[in-house]
């Protein structure tokens, strides 16, 4: 299963095949909050006056640390085409910095990032940053009770989980 994080698409650029040309870059991956997976990505063209577009998860062809690739500009849609990606967008919704508290109320802190199965757009896992954590809290998606535009809700026992355990490197000596 290959996954990617939002934070590695964002500010990358598009390039579409069938014209053989940047035609953008990544400025939000779209979520859905009531599927738990992305939408799409919001594209910034680079031409017709720095318009955004919508592009549609499934029309992803692949996409690493120099990019994302389309076959074609023409799979982009207008954002008042997507009904769905419209409604979040008019809410201000992006899961990035969204607030992340318990079943039971306990403020985690805030969404810095999150893993993406690359075949679907599932969310694989949350990173919550807090003034006072570090490293960040890893959230799995089993942890998830829900996701609302205004808060992210997890199970209480997330709280307790470890971000990156560091592993002991041996010496050479």
């Amino acid at each position: 299963m290959r996954t990617i994080s939002a934070t590695e698409l964002l500010g990358r650029p598009v390039g579409a095949v069938a014209e053989r040309c940047r035609v953008g870059r990544v400025a939000e991956v779209i979520v859905d909050p009531n599927l738990g997976k992305a939408a799409g990505l919001l594209v910034r063209l680079d031409w017709l006056g720095w318009r955004d577009k919508v592009l549609d998860w499934r029309d992803l062809r692949d996409a690493d640390k120099d990019g994302v690739v389309i076959a074609s500009a023409g799979v982009l849609l207008e954002v008042a085409e997507v009904v769905r990606v419209k409604e979040l967008l008019n809410h201000d919704f992006n899961l990035l910095r969204l607030p992340v508290v318990t079943t039971d109320g306990t403020k985690l802190g805030w969404v810095s990032d999150f893993e993406l199965v690359w075949e679907t757009g599932d969310i694989v896992s949350l990173s919550v940053k807090s003034w006072c954590r570090r490293p960040p809290l890893l959230i799995k998606k089993s942890a998830i009770v829900r996701i609302t535009l205004h808060e992210v809700v997890v199970r209480r026992a997330a709280a307790h989980q470890k971000r990156w355990q560091v592993a002991a490197v041996p010496s050479r000596a």
